[in-house]
């Protein structure tokens, strides 16, 4: 799956596949709805992000409609 993130976390767009992750009502939402991950975790990763046009190279752990949480490699960087 792969979103485009505001820098506070809200999603903008998402590919299918994470759309099939969120469910329904997932535009404009923060992302820390759909998180499993400890919420300081979440935030930690988001301000690495928005630091660095580098990769950055993680791990979320999110909550599908069905409410169970799956784990994921995360890669993000700040797009200008």
């Amino acid at each position: 799956p792969a979103v485009l993130l505001t820098a506070s976390g809200t999603v903008l767009a998402a590919n299918p596949a994470a759309a099939g992750v969120f469910g329904a009502g997932w535009r404009h939402r923060p992302l820390a709805d759909f998180a499993a991950s400890p919420p300081a975790a979440l935030a930690e990763y988001l301000r690495a992000c928005g630091r660095t046009t580098q990769r950055v190279i993680g791990a979320l752990s999110l909550r599908g409609p069905g409410g169970r949480p799956a784990g994921y490699r995360a890669e993000g960087r700040l797009v200008r």
